[in-house]
């Protein structure tokens, strides 16, 4: 397994759980979240966003998963969001950035 994907698998293993230490590790101190025409920057500013994330996991299904070298792509939907997208871009072991959307 690469990094990158065990990166990836670690994130989405610490979403499911709703383990906010364990998804906050998978990003650098300078990482940037990137979601329609919001940008989140910094792990600060991150952490506060997934807090509530955290609080209460969403229940994904994965459709499609794509990793290439330092890049990893996701599908997704719950059962309120019928299609979700993340990619990201990951650096030295760390989510440098993600973009993040949704189709409700």
């Amino acid at each position: 397994m690469s990094d990158t994907a065990a990166i990836l698998q670690r994130h989405m293993d610490g979403l499911a759980a709703g383990d906010l230490a364990a998804i906050m590790s998978d990003y650098d101190g300078d990482a940037v979240l990137i979601s329609g025409p919001n940008t989140i920057r910094g792990r600060d500013a991150i952490e506060q966003m997934f807090k509530a994330v955290a609080a209460n996991p969403p229940k994904l299904t994965e459709d499609v998963r794509v990793v290439e070298g330092d890049v990893a792509y996701v599908t997704w939907h719950t059962a309120d969001i019928p299609f979700g997208t993340d990619t990201f871009v990951m650096r030295d072991g760390k989510i440098v950035c993600q973009t993040v959307g949704v189709n409700r």
